[in-house]
């Protein structure tokens, strides 16, 4: 779909809905299991990285590139190149992702670092101010048109620095994957028995309390807060009403058993 005259607000809604994300992009998960390739790797969805992966996701959304292994590849060499400012999640998982596809398609890779160094990213700017704004006009201000961007030596020497660091910083969330492994697959296999259970005895299916999504709107308003007035986990977003339950039978059978607290 061209996203281009459409506010980036909206443009991001129906960009998760199109690749099959939750409405919140995954903000509310305990845990994040993303595969690389075969291999899946699961990540406990800190507060670091809760921080990071909004931005994350609307520079997918600026950038054009996919979600899968060598996009995720070449909007992390793009997000290097422009940098991540003081999200550390962001520095760390983008290392990571590089092995998605520097050793399948390097070139991409390199013109998307290329890319980052003539152009800004999202990381840098106050989200509020363009959230509502066309998405072509947030590309031009990010410096996006120009798609022509010829490397220089010193964009290889910088490119070749990095995919060498992000191969040490790059195997932390791998080992934070296996040493978590018990957890999130447990977590995994719990989950899918309740489905499967749910699914052959659908009555017996819960009726939620309240809606753990996180709306876009309540999302994007946070985005760029770095005066330390985040909500915390947990509390941000706005929680849906249970139903109201007329308690009058309950309280009528509590006095028929206890005549001596029951009105004259």
């Amino acid at each position: 779909m061209d996203y281009r005259d459409v506010g980036l607000r909206e443009a991001l809604q129906i960009h998760f809905a199109q690749i099959g994300f939750p409405p919140d992009g995954g903000m509310s998960k305990k845990w994040e299991v993303v595969w690389a390739g075969p291999v899946p790797i699961g990540l406990p969805n800190i507060a670091a990285r809760r921080r990071a992966t909004p931005i994350h996701d609307l520079n997918h959304l600026v950038s054009g590139y996919g979600h899968d292994a060598t996009g995720e590849a070449e909007n992390a060499a793009w997000e290097l190149g422009g940098g991540c400012r003081d999200y550390v999640a962001a520095w760390v998982l983008n290392c990571g992702a590089l092995g998605l596809g520097i050793l399948r398609s390097p070139k991409r890779i390199f013109a998307a670092f290329v890319r980052g160094r003539r152009s800004n990213n999202l990381y840098g700017i106050e989200i509020d101010s363009v959230i509502d704004l066309p998405l072509s006009t947030v590309r031009a201000q990010l410096g996006l048109d120009d798609e022509c961007h010829t490397g220089t030596l010193v964009d290889l020497v910088l490119f070749i620095a990095i995919v060498a660091i992000g191969a040490v910083v790059g195997t932390v969330p791998f080992i934070v994957s296996v040493v978590t492994s018990p957890i999130w697959l447990a977590r995994g296999a719990h989950h899918q028995h309740r489905m499967g259970a749910l699914a052959e005895n659908p009555e017996n299916h819960p009726s939620p309390t309240h809606q753990s999504l996180l709306p876009i709107a309540g999302l994007v308003s946070r985005l760029d807060n770095q005066a330390g007035t985040m909500p915390s986990s947990g509390t941000d977003g706005p929680r849906s009403t249970a139903p109201t339950v007329d308690d009058a039978p309950q309280k009528a059978m509590a006095a028929s058993r206890n005549p001596k607290h029951s009105n004259p």
